[in-house]
């Protein structure tokens, strides 16, 4: 601090040598500087940005939650391994969430590619769905989706914003995963039927069991983790998804796994290692 008695042209020097020593002093510090101040306005911008985003979603989601209500029953075909259980479950914490019973007509199902086949023959004669949402694979959900039996819905406005975007697939929501020996991640895919008879209640079903709040039903009772929330999940996974770098099924692969000349690959291979 220069001392007050000094002449105001001491007093411009002294600051004009601090300025110096200062501009010195920035010239070694600006770059991280800059960048850290950067990336503070970067992430403020971002968090500003989402607070209209997130009110327009929870009053999208609210809506949803309202004729879901007035439906007041959704019929699912969902992985055995969830359970009447896993299903009470699920109404009670839909009932503290939304506020309301949301009657689940649960049908345990063991094979996706019977599902796919119902659901293709229903679209196909135009036939009202058996279920408001179905699970399948990458596969069976992919060709009902470009078959347009399966509904292709909004999902990243109905799901909170932590969920990953990688949950959204094909139209549908991944709700749960189970790894193998190898690198290679099955995923459970659920999508909302054409032309289903609740559709409100599908959906909210759907973004619900998507998102964190099923997390730990699926995990510990149908015992799916959730690839894509690994160091978010409210529970520890297990040691089997240490350093998993997954292969996983893409649009692209399935519509080239179906072309004429991996199909003739295919053949080779069955020849080759089953004589036939």
């Amino acid at each position: 601090m220069p001392d007050q008695q000094k002449t105001s042209k001491e007093r411009f020097l002294n600051g004009k040598t601090s300025a110096l020593f200062l501009v010195s002093l920035w010239s070694l510090v600006a770059n991280p500087l800059l960048q850290s101040v950067e990336a503070q306005t970067q992430r403020t911008q971002r968090v500003a940005a989402s607070f209209p985003a997130e009110k327009a979603a929870g009053e999208l989601l609210a809506r949803l939650a309202e004729s879901a209500k007035s439906e007041g029953v959704v019929d699912v075909a969902l992985q055995s391994s969830l359970t009447p259980r896993g299903v009470a479950a699920i109404q009670e914490s839909i009932r503290g969430k939304y506020g309301f019973d949301l009657n689940i007509n649960y049908s345990p199902t063991r094979s996706y590619p019977k599902i796919q086949a119902q659901a293709h023959t229903e679209h196909k004669a135009g036939a009202p769905p058996s279920f408001d949402l179905i699970t399948g694979g990458e596969s069976h959900i992919l060709e009902l989706t470009e078959e347009g039996a399966v509904e292709r819905v909004d999902w990243e406005s109905l799901l909170p914003a932590n969920i990953p975007a990688e949950v959204v697939v094909f139209g549908g929501v991944s709700v749960g995963f189970k790894p193998l020996d190898a690198p290679y991640v099955s995923q459970h895919i659920v999508a909302v039927r054409t032309r289903a008879r609740h559709p409100s209640a599908a959906k909210l079903l759907a973004a619900f069991l998507a998102s964190p709040d099923a997390l730990k039903i699926w995990q510990e009772i149908a015992s799916n983790p959730n690839y894509y929330y690994r160091g978010k999940s409210p529970f520890d996974l297990g040691p089997e998804w240490q350093r998993v770098r997954p292969w996983l099924w893409t649009a692209e692969r399935l519509r080239y796994k179906s072309t004429p000349e991996v199909e003739a690959w295919e053949r080779e291979i069955n020849r080759s290692l089953m004589g036939r």
